[in-house]
């Protein structure tokens, strides 16, 4: 059983479980009696196709491509320059700027940017930290000046600066298209595997981060609900407070002084969240991203307006209840009531016709997927590949939390799609290419040490 479990036929057969659901959702959603099969599910046949193709030629691809020079300027200048072209030559649909059309078919840039933050992080931090006792080689003399020591530290992590920066420019650059999902996603990806690496992130320290951004938020309250004449008397309070409670914490648990720091960092980032949020709302949203927050917070409000997308779908997905309405026979769907369905709503299609059970085999498949790539994860000595199966099981994470989140009305709408299902062409794509490197890895390490008890909570441990 485990070797079943394990294999990669198992891994194929869940992917195209997925690509089935994928059909029956999009050839459901787009049927109509003048066109019964639409060229959106023509498209998708095609992209899983390719998609299949890609997954078997990478099976049989030396993983050693991904750290070649070549390999590495190519992907990000072409990332680059792609998202440059989305926002000055770019298809527009409503406010959003986010596809190229190349006369073929849609390019979507984003899609593609989740998958390079991965490997630009693992890029970044491919070379184990040297250690900053080779400092100390350094004459005496020669420590005072700062300038020295400065160069020093540049020298030994110039490829993390590098490639961080180039992250980061590709964060801004998503952004600037109005694709507020995509930029979280990719910012949830980029931070992960930050602190990954950075920080030594056992449960521990988890759960330090945790409470003191939990602690920094608290605090906020206080501070804004507090009625002292003077600013800096808040202030000191709160200072006060944080060395009271919080920095002892960190003594007792005896954590590394960088993670105190961090612990620091998260608090005073938690502590600003407030005015952070309130920024970020009245100067850098769109309206339509506000109306998406505000009918996620106010669900009864313009029921015909802002909230119908969100409120459709979650009459869809709970109609179904235990075993559906059966194929196309839901209102939502026969009825044409629950616009984008295809790609923003797929798991409530799926939930109206399958109903609970159907939902749960759409999940459970997603669920052996992170399995897999965990084992696999867990299998790899290389700190490069670790890293990239860790960025894209975040990315496959994200992208189905999010969409089944807003589709059952627990997130706000960001017009995520749900991985392989939903339609689109550059994410099949992406996903299928994530899927290749994922079992190109599983073939070069199929003589790995393995492992009898798998402890996934190390997941989250940088290999030293």
């Amino acid at each position: 059983m485990k070797n079943i479990v394990e294999s990669r036929a198992m891994f194929l057969l869940s992917i195209v479980l997925l690509m089935l659901f994928g059909i029956v959702n999009i050839f459901t959603t787009t049927f109509t009696k003048s066109e019964q099969i639409s060229n959106d599910v023509k498209n998708q046949l095609v992209f899983y196709a390719i998609g299949l193709l890609i997954i078997f030629f990478m099976n049989y691809l030396p993983v050693s491509i991904f750290l070649s020079n070549k390999f590495k300027i190519t992907i990000l200048v072409i990332q680059i320059i792609l998202l440059v072209l989305v926002l000055t030559n770019g298809i527009k649909v409503g406010v959003a700027q986010r596809w190229l059309d190349t006369g073929i078919f849609y390019i979507q840039p984003a899609e593609i940017a989740k998958l390079v933050i991965a490997l630009c992080i693992s890029w970044a931090f491919n070379k184990k930290q040297k250690s900053m006792n080779t400092f100390r080689n350094v004459s005496s003399s020669n420590k005072k000046h700062i300038f020295l020591y400065t160069t020093h530290l540049l020298q030994n992590n110039i490829d993390k600066i590098v490639y961080i920066s180039i992250s980061i420019l590709i964060i801004i650059l998503v952004f600037l298209q109005n694709s507020l999902g995509n930029t979280i996603i990719i910012l949830l990806i980029f931070t992960c595997l930050l602190i990954r690496n950075i920080f030594n992130t056992k449960a521990i320290y988890l759960f330090s981060l945790m409470f003191s951004a939990i602690t920094g938020l608290l605090l906020a309250y206080v501070f804004y609900s507090m009625e002292l004449p003077n600013s800096l008397d808040k202030i000191l309070l709160i200072l006060l407070l944080y060395i009271i409670f919080l920095f002892p914490i960190g003594i007792l648990l005896k954590l590394k002084f960088k993670l105190i720091l961090l612990i620091t960092f998260i608090f005073v980032i938690s502590f600003f969240i407030p005015r952070i949020i309130t920024f970020l709302y009245d100067n850098i949203l769109i309206d339509y991203q506000k109306n998406r927050i505000i009918g996620f917070l106010n669900p009864n409000i313009d029921y015909l307006g802002i909230n119908w997308q969100r409120n459709q779908a979650i009459i869809a997905f709970g109609s179904g209840r235990l075993f559906g309405h059966g194929l196309m026979n839901g209102k939502i769907i026969s009825e044409k009531l629950l616009p984008y369905a295809h790609t923003d709503f797929a798991f409530a299609t799926i939930g109206e016709q399958f109903g609970f059970i159907g939902s749960i085999v759409l999940m459970s498949t997603y669920f052996y997927i992170f399995h897999y790539i965990l084992l696999v994860f867990y299998k790899t000595e290389s700190l490069f590949f670790r890293n990239v199966l860790f960025g894209i099981f975040l990315l496959i994470f994200f992208n189905v939390i999010q969409h089944i989140g807003m589709n059952i009305g627990v997130l706000p709408v960001t017009g995520m799609t749900l991985p392989l299902v939903s339609y689109g062409g550059t994410s099949v794509i992406v996903y299928c290419i994530s899927f290749g490197i994922v079992m190109s890895i599983k073939s070069n390490n199929y003589n790995a040490m393995k492992i009898k008890n798998i402890d996934f909570s190390k997941v989250f441990i940088r290999n030293n």
